[in-house]
């Protein structure tokens, strides 16, 4: 987790993110809790990151800003 959000690739923060969307769907909801600074990192990086290699498409971004209101924005409280 140290290393989120990846600086190189886009795709590995957007799968990085779906790997912490899917552990909060499990029962190890509780540990994915601590990382939701790191999340957040990677929801930003998504969502500005501009760069010619950027290929990820508007549906998951779109996802990706639910997941900000409904569980990022929801874990500080």
């Amino acid at each position: 987790m140290a290393a989120l959000p990846f600086r190189a690739d886009p795709g590995e923060n957007e799968t990085a993110l779906k790997f912490i969307m899917n552990i909060l769907n499990t029962d190890a909801r509780a540990k994915a809790e601590e990382h939701m600074g790191k999340a957040a990192l990677i929801c930003l990086k998504i969502l500005t990151d501009h760069s010619d290699l950027c290929d990820i498409d508007d549906s998951f971004k779109l996802l990706t800003v639910k997941f900000i209101k409904n569980v990022v924005m929801q874990s500080g409280e």
